[in-house]
């Protein structure tokens, strides 16, 4: 048996020294989980980002109505352009950005 197959771990090992070096963190439980829901909010702005300036791309500046875009939108941002469906492109501009 070569030094590398001994020093590599199986899925077995690797979940044991995961659960060995998460019980070091148990103490500090609340500050990680704090730190996780800080970092899910900071990718929440780089998620959203692209919607919005489609929609100006689209609506504002190419004009095309609303439902005869080439790509439609996700059914959740559909529900918050409703309003807008009626509106002039300078309007849309005023309510995106």
């Amino acid at each position: 048996m070569s030094r590398l197959e001994e020093r590599s771990a199986d899925t077995g090992r690797t979940l044991v020294l995961l659960g060995r070096a998460l019980r070091f963190l148990a103490p500090y439980r609340w500050a990680v989980l704090g730190k996780l829901g800080l970092l899910i909010l900071t990718f929440a702005p780089m998620l959203v980002l692209p919607w919005p300036i489609k929609i100006i791309i689209d609506h504002v500046i190419l004009k095309t109505p609303f439902g005869e875009q080439a790509h439609p939108y996700p059914p959740f941002i559909e529900a918050l352009l409703s309003p807008l469906a009626d509106a002039t492109p300078m309007e849309i501009l005023f309510w995106v950005a």
